[in-house]
């Protein structure tokens, strides 16, 4: 999403520019394990656009001290005119060979939607400028709601819950805007919190996995 990777860069501390080894990905189970869901979201996006008609949309953008630094491409179905995927690329790789390989891969969403056309699932990922070793961020949106209710739960690539959202207007009139983060969580799953017990939360979150399951990535 667009404006949580606003907000991660706009508080990235400063990185020496030399890094031992920042190109070449680091070898730990953490570092395995994201970089892998790293591999499965481009393969995913490779999927969604070989031998589609897909329009593409570029731009160029970087941050203070990285300049110009990616290339972003929105890759769009013609058919349904629904997002597939945006990839920033880095830039410091020359066409084609810059497109054709995860490892060039600055940040990467990959959406799914609903036969109505509406996101069910998002993913994406995310590595620091100066650093390739894992991403610094991982994240598998799995949405749901009922109703005028549109939630969702947050988990990152190792499986863990991070946040819950909940947006719109109950059965009974009520608006909601809840947001629920990684601090909050412990006491709304043990159930002693005043949200975990309210209608509200239990409305908007009935339709929407507790767990990443079989959603870790999307096979199809």
């Amino acid at each position: 999403m667009p404006a949580v990777l606003a907000v991660l860069f706009a508080c990235l501390c400063p990185v020496p520019a030399a890094v031992a080894g920042q190109y070449e990905r680091a070898h730990n189970p953490h570092a395995d394990r994201w970089n892998a869901f790293t591999d499965d979201l481009f393969a995913q996006h490779r999927r969604r656009v070989d031998g589609h008609e897909v329009r593409e949309e570029r731009s160029v953008g970087g941050y203070a001290r990285h300049p110009d630094f990616y290339e972003e491409i929105r890759y769009t179905d013609v058919a349904s005119v629904r997002l597939i995927s945006r990839i920033l690329w880095e830039r410091d790789v020359e066409p084609p060979l810059r497109y054709q390989s995860p490892l060039n891969i600055h940040s990467i969403e990959v959406n799914v939607y609903d036969k109505n056309g509406r996101v069910v699932r998002d993913y994406s990922s995310t590595y620091l400028p100066d650093y390739k070793g894992a991403p610094t961020q991982t994240l598998i949106f799995l949405h749901g709601g009922s109703g005028k209710l549109r939630a969702w739960r947050t988990f990152n690539a190792s499986g863990e819950l991070i946040g819950e959202m909940c947006r719109g207007t109950s059965a009974n009139g009520e608006g909601a805007w809840l947001d629920i983060d990684e601090d909050e969580l412990h006491d709304v799953q043990a159930k002693s919190s005043e949200i975990a017990d309210s209608a509200l939360y239990r409305q908007c979150f009935s339709t929407v996995p507790a767990d990443v399951g079989d959603y870790h990535t999307d096979p199809r």
